[in-house]
């Protein structure tokens, strides 16, 4: 190919911007798996109801529910670069907070819910513009082949 497109589904590795968005994605679900579980810990060490535990992924669920229309309108009408850097900005905050909170020792477990929902609403906006931002990096010959290198595995996804 004149193009300079790489042929094959792998050789999309060597193309640097769409190696760094595989990363960025897979180190980014691992950290949030890892927010969730820790948090899930806490708050049971905290209160010992199972039905905490039951809330603090409602807390998460209900923001990405209400915007998810929202957050596919925002994907398609702004920069999808910068919803992704402003919610990995949001999910790193939250983690912070979260942190603060665990090196305090607070009882309540009410602003722990409270950052899960930012946590929430930051990844109900991070997926449309994740998912939609492959055309941005990968050139159109290769598309579908990035599009089925990206959704392969479901531990890429970020929701």
């Amino acid at each position: 190919m004149s193009s300079g497109v790489t042929a094959g589904g792998f050789g999309l590795f060597r193309r640097r911007a769409f190696a760094l968005y595989l990363a960025a994605r897979l180190f980014s679900a691992l950290a949030a798996q890892m927010i969730v579980i820790a948090v899930g810990w806490q708050v049971y060490h905290l209160t010992g109801r199972v039905l905490d535990l039951g809330f603090v992924g409602l807390s998460q669920f209900l923001p990405f529910l209400c915007l998810s229309l929202v957050a596919g309108h925002a994907a398609d009408r702004y920069d999808r670069r910068r919803i992704i850097l402003s919610c990995l900005a949001v999910v790193l905050l939250c983690a912070l907070l979260l942190l603060e909170f665990a090196r305090r020792g607070n009882g309540s477990i009410l602003p722990i819910f409270a950052v899960m929902a930012l946590l929430g609403t930051a990844r109900a906006f991070m997926m449309p513009a994740s998912q939609s931002f492959l055309p941005n990096i990968v050139p159109l010959a290769v598309l579908g082949d990035a599009v089925a290198i990206n959704s392969s595995p479901s531990s890429w996804r970020t929701s």
